[in-house]
């Protein structure tokens, strides 16, 4: 083997060694934060920026939210888990966000400025788990 062949057998050889250690790092951050993640107990609701409502998510409920502009949302909060199932914005984002059931995840209707945010049962916590 020349020189040449040696250095682009071993550049080839030490791209795979990276991308097979990228991916093995993007596998375990995955399985980390899916299996960390907190189920929530708690739906706030806010319309531009000022919290309107709390729900227990464990209780089925369908809840119309008067957003900004006379805008309407309605909020379907069933089997544990919280979703925008209508909505009079024009582009109907927000009713393709899927479904929420874990801490820190929300749906968004910009239009209409409705927050939808999965909390755990602490209502005045400020600090989160980084800072504790």
């Amino acid at each position: 083997m020349s020189k040449k062949e040696t250095n682009k057998f071993l550049n080839n050889k030490i791209e795979k060694v990276l991308w097979i250690i990228i991916l093995g790092v993007a596998v375990a951050l995955f399985l980390f934060l899916k299996f960390s993640a907190n189920d929530g107990e708690q739906v706030i609701v806010k319309v531009d920026k000022k919290e309107i409502a709390r729900y227990d998510l464990n209780t089925d409920r369908e809840v119309i939210i008067d957003g900004k502009d006379g805008g309407k949302n309605t909020l379907v909060i069933k089997d544990g888990k919280a979703y925008i199932k209508d909505a009079t914005c024009p582009d109907k984002l927000c009713e393709h966000q899927g479904k929420v059931h874990m801490v820190g995840q929300s749906l968004i209707c910009l239009p209409n400025r409705v927050v939808i945010e999965i909390t755990d049962d602490k209502k005045d916590e400020e600090f989160d788990g980084i800072s504790k």
